[in-house]
């Protein structure tokens, strides 16, 4: 997860504006631009890299009580280095700062939120694994083109991702 270092607002741009400042990673781009710009279908294991990372991140986030709420491949970023590819997951807080409503119980928003990290968790994985041609597919024929293209353990974890999930319950 991508530190935030300071969150400002400025007149600068002729309106109201905020500033979110994050690390800087040098040669680090988004998943959008390194995978998707040329239309051909992301090997498995670079697929399975990023899954483990972005899974990794998710679970620190939702174990300190929080929702990630970006994850879009336009704000994950990804850095190649001697080690491998490296995952970095950028603007989690932001829709918290821009959509903060002080009235919305967060205690019962919070785990609706993360359900809906892992629905976009699922979203993008379906975006890598089909392209942008995904978005014009409905459910079924994604995951028919996953079942192809990679093995049933990408296709079964995905498919537990997209997987209706009961109403979560809270007993106070």
């Amino acid at each position: 997860v991508i530190p935030l270092v300071e969150v400002f607002t400025t007149r600068q741009f002729h309106d109201h504006s905020v500033v979110f400042a994050s690390e800087y990673y040098p040669r680090a781009e988004n998943l959008a631009a390194r995978f998707l710009s040329n239309g051909s279908p992301i090997e498995e294991s670079i697929l399975w890299t990023i899954i483990i990372q972005l899974t990794a991140a998710l679970r620190a986030v939702h174990a300190a009580g929080l929702a990630c709420r970006a994850l879009d491949a336009s704000k994950i970023l990804v850095q190649q280095g001697a080690g491998g590819l490296r995952v970095l997951l950028s603007g989690t807080c932001v829709m918290d700062v821009l959509q903060y409503n002080p009235s919305q119980n967060t205690t019962t928003a919070m785990p609706m939120y993360q359900q809906e990290d892992l629905k976009n968790l699922a979203r993008l994985l379906l975006l890598l694994g089909c392209g942008p041609v995904v978005q014009q597919a409905t459910l079924q024929q994604s995951m028919a083109a996953i079942s192809k293209a990679y093995s049933e353990d990408i296709f079964n974890f995905i498919r537990y991702l997209v997987a209706p999930v009961p109403p979560i319950k809270v007993v106070n």
